[in-house]
């Protein structure tokens, strides 16, 4: 998982849901964008799921927060 660099957004990477820790309620094989409080940092979500081709094990984003890079295994 990673911070975008405004802050106020967490992507975290589902995987095949083999894994412990799995996600319940997402689907597997999918990138999850959840909204950060900047005052509390109180998480919720997740606001939005896209699915990626492979199992996604890790996420990073741009310094300048306009890209969202995900490695497949």
């Amino acid at each position: 998982m990673t911070v975008h660099p405004s802050r106020r957004f967490l992507y975290v990477t589902n995987g095949s849901g083999n894994a412990h820790g799995t996600a319940t309620n997402v689907a597997a094989n999918s990138i999850s964008v959840y909204q950060l409080d900047p005052v509390t940092g109180a998480i919720s979500g997740p606001t939005d799921t896209k699915p990626v081709n492979g199992n996604p094990i890790s996420v990073v984003v741009h310094h300048t927060g306009k890209f969202v890079y995900v490695v497949n295994e």
